[in-house]
């Protein structure tokens, strides 16, 4: 179950991540080609520490070249949008949490929650999915992890010329409705998850074991250990929720990336980095489609 626990963290944006890294590792980069178009495919983590330092030249001069720059969704999208796209999939006035899930998971929903920063009142009548990311990225916010450092958004925030054309695969609304849309069974199942080790571990406090595995796996470019250990555990304990977070959206984007090979020209994606590993991520997918992907970095 801890490993299944890492898997969401991951799939879900919310993997938590250290300050150290090694001199030499850097996050896996890769690229597509053919006679006359490059894709490059960088994995991101969503939430960092402000002294985290992942940039490398590769890296920069790959972004440089791109004259069209990816990402998920508009990390930078204005609080209107965002707001309303929550008001629309993050909550269930009709229904309150306590009567979806059991007394013992809501008990421990309330112990997480009394740091939050706002109506605490709110929570009960949200829906499991979001509390149960509210619930994984606490620890993070409470250690100094915020996705204003995260990698994407200081990527968009460093798209300063006006020659680059940014594109996203999702809207903020869609990419919310594929979490609100999960069954009731598998939202309070992804809670049940998400709550189940603050007795053990303790409300505010990190798991030092789960940081070490997320920098390690990332900052070191360990695909083996980051896709092997996550995806699979997903995918194997949570079959629903790897359809949802992962095949589904790789297998469109994969899509997507095909048709923007028969251009030309040079484009850099940055989408969390667990849609790249595996056998169903994006590096093996657009290998089986016929393209040549060389990891770079």
């Amino acid at each position: 179950m801890k490993l299944f626990r890492r898997a969401l963290a991951g799939a879900a944006a919310l993997l938590l991540l250290a300050l150290a890294q090694t001199a030499q590792a850097a996050p896996a980069l890769w690229a597509v080609r053919d006679h006359d178009s490059t894709i490059y495919l960088f994995g991101t983590m969503h939430i960092l520490s402000p002294e985290t330092r992942w940039r490398t030249p590769e890296y920069d001069k790959a972004l440089a070249d791109s004259s069209v720059v990816w990402f998920e969704t508009d990390v930078e999208a204005d609080a209107e949008t965002v707001g309303r796209a929550m008001a629309r999939y993050a909550f269930d006035f009709r229904r309150p949490l306590k009567d979806k899930v059991s007394p013992a998971t809501m008990a421990k929903v309330r112990k997480a929650m009394k740091g939050f920063a706002g109506d605490p009142r709110m929570v009960e009548y949200m829906q499991p999915w979001i509390v149960a990311m509210m619930v994984q990225v606490a620890p993070a916010a409470r250690s100094g992890l915020t996705s204003v450092n995260g990698a994407d958004m200081t990527i968009s925030r460093d798209l300063t010329t006006d020659d680059q054309i940014v594109r996203y695969f999702e809207t903020v609304e869609g990419q919310l409705r594929i979490l609100a849309d999960l069954p009731q069974n598998v939202q309070v199942r992804m809670l049940e998850d998400a709550v189940a080790g603050i007795d053990a571990v303790g409300l505010g406090e990190v798991d030092a074991e789960d940081i070490d595995f997320g920098e390690s796996a990332w900052v070191n470019g360990d695909i083996q250990l980051y896709g092997s250990a996550m995806a699979i555990a997903m995918r194997d304990s949570r079959p629903a929720l790897y359809e949802a977070l992962l095949r589904r959206r790789n297998q469109a984007w994969a899509a997507i990336l095909a048709r923007e090979m028969r251009g030309r020209g040079v484009e850099m994606v940055n989408v969390g980095a667990l849609h790249l590993v595996g056998e169903e991520g994006l590096v093996a997918l657009l290998r089986k489609r016929g393209f040549v992907v060389e990891r770079i970095q």
